[in-house]
Order: C-alpha cells, then structure tokens, then sequence
C-alpha cells in the first residue's frame, strides 16, 4: 500500500495544471522549496518521476500524464462527496441554478414542482431564471445553470445530457384581433398561406422556425416570413401590433392577440428537463428525485 496522502495529490494536480513551481507554490500558499520536497518525495514513494524538470518549465512525464488524468477524477469526486455529506448534515447551504425559457410558458406545474422541493430542503438555495434558448444553451454547458427547462424539439443542440419528460404543451396560432382571421370562429394552418409570419431569431432557436416551417410545409406552403422576435415578449408585441401572425404555446393570455388550438398536436413541443451527465451534486440528485415524483403523482391523478 503506498503511503500517499490528499494533499501531495492536490500539490501534484496543481503543479501539472499550471507546469511551473512557482506559480503553483502561490497557489497553494506554499514555499517553492517546500513543495519541490513534497513532489520529491511522492516520486519517491510511487518509483517513478511524473515530472520532467529543467531551469525554464516543468512537463508531466508519460506516467505522470496518466496519472493526472486518473487523479483529476479522484480530486473531484473527494470534494463532491464532502460538499454533499456536508448537505446531507445540514451543515452548509447549498444552492441549484434553474433556467426556463422565456419562450414557452411553464406555468403551474413547474411553480408546484419548486414549491415542493422548497419545503422539503430549504437549506438548499433555489436561483430560478428565464432565459432565451441560446443563454440556457451557453448557461447549461458552462455549468452556470445545472437544469434548465425547454421544448424537446431543442434536445438535439445538446451533447452529454441526460433528460425526462415534464409537461405537455399543446401549439396554437396567434392571431392579432386587427387581423380578419380573428374573426372566424376556427382557423387551421392552412389558412395562414397568405399572411405574414413572426419567428423567434435563428440565433435564439434554427430549430424552433423550422418547427413552423414543417408545419407549414405540411399544409402546403412556406411561411413568408417577415419578423423575427428575440424572445417571447417581443413576439406579442409584435402581434398586438399587427405585424403578422405566429404559431406558438397557446397560453398567451392577451386581449389584443387571438389564439386557435392546432387540430393535430406535434408531438416534440412538450416541455423537458435537461441536465449535463457529469453534474452529480446532490442539490441536483435531490431535485431530480423530486421531479420525477411529481411526475409521477401528475401521472396517476
């Protein structure tokens, strides 16, 4: 058994991140002298260099590039399972960063779902934000937000996830109550072929206008496309205002716009929940088993 401790590992894992002692013994409030001796002495215990030296820079050794790799993962895993024991002991205050698009509305569920979770860990701290697609994208994968909440047509910009279900969302057409159509007690996508249509930005969501696109293409036309909206807000500004009609969730509550249930239901517009494969802290693994307990109780009410 080899007598290695935590802390020449945590030297080690420095060292090989920035390959200079002297930074590194700044870091780690340390006298370079001193952590020359602890390296010294774990090449020693392990019988083999991991680091090659000279006067100018420090580069990991074959072995020592393995090592890194191995002892990164270990590091990592030693910190989670303190910082989640330490919430399981109560004995600190956790958080978890929620995003939700601001493009459909999540409504009740969602508030339920976080009221609940709230009353059984209320030592954990819940950031909730809305954002448009692109944000939860960038947010999600440089590990600001650990779960966001989006349409599953939107599941295919992401790699390394895992996903559930959460609600559905049924589409309608927004109509403006200044638009003729408004006035029709039914209205199909068909009868959209002549009029001007909002989208959000191809920035926001490629995949959210070739939604509409599709639907359009199955009904016999291409949209004219004439608008295109940032997010949810400048959408039904831009309705209210006449600019065109859209189709979108049908729970825009607004006197001014319109909306008409589609007859026939996509079925990759309901809303999911995503979050990265690796993130494996416990505020998130507690959330999680709340989720999927509430979707279930939903499920057999």
């Amino acid at each position: 058994m080899h007598r290695i401790t935590f802390l020449q590992i945590h030297y080690f894992l420095t060292i090989a991140r920035v390959l200079n002692f002297t930074a590194a013994s700044k870091i780690l409030f340390i006298s370079q002298p001193a952590l020359s001796k602890q390296i010294q002495v774990l090449e020693e215990e392990l019988g083999f260099p991991l680091l090659i030296r000279n006067k100018r820079s420090v580069a990991l050794t074959p072995e020592g590039e393995q090592i890194y790799k191995e002892w990164s993962v270990i590091e990592e895993m030693m910190m989670d399972s303190i910082y989640n024991a330490k919430l399981l002991h109560h004995t600190a205050i956790g958080h978890l960063n929620i995003g939700c698009t601001d493009t459909f509305q999540i409504g009740e569920a969602f508030t339920e779902l976080t009221a609940s979770f709230q009353e059984k860990y209320n030592n954990i701290d819940l950031n909730l934000e809305s954002y448009g697609f692109k944000s939860l994208r960038e947010k999600l994968n440089s590990k600001e937000l650990d779960i966001i909440f989006i349409p599953n047509f939107e599941l295919t910009n992401f790699k390394d996830i895992e996903w559930v279900n959460f609600q559905k969302v049924d589409l309608g057409i927004a109509v403006p109550v200044s638009n003729p159509l408004s006035r029709r007690e039914k209205l199909t996508v068909k009868d959209l072929e002549n009029e001007p249509f909002i989208v959000i930005t191809p920035s926001e969501s490629a995949l959210g206008i070739e939604k509409v696109k599709a639907l359009c293409n199955a009904n016999g036309f291409e949209p004219k496309i004439v608008k295109y909206a940032s997010n949810l807000n400048s959408m039904i500004l831009a309705l209210k205002n006449g600019a065109g009609v859209t189709i979108c969730h049908n729970k825009i509550t607004d006197k001014k716009i319109r909306i008409y249930d589609l007859e026939e239901q996509p079925k990759d517009s309901d809303i999911i929940a995503i979050w990265k494969q690796r993130n494996k802290s416990m505020e998130l693994e507690l959330f999680k088993k709340e989720l999927i307990k509430y979707k279930e109780q939903m499920e057999t009410e």
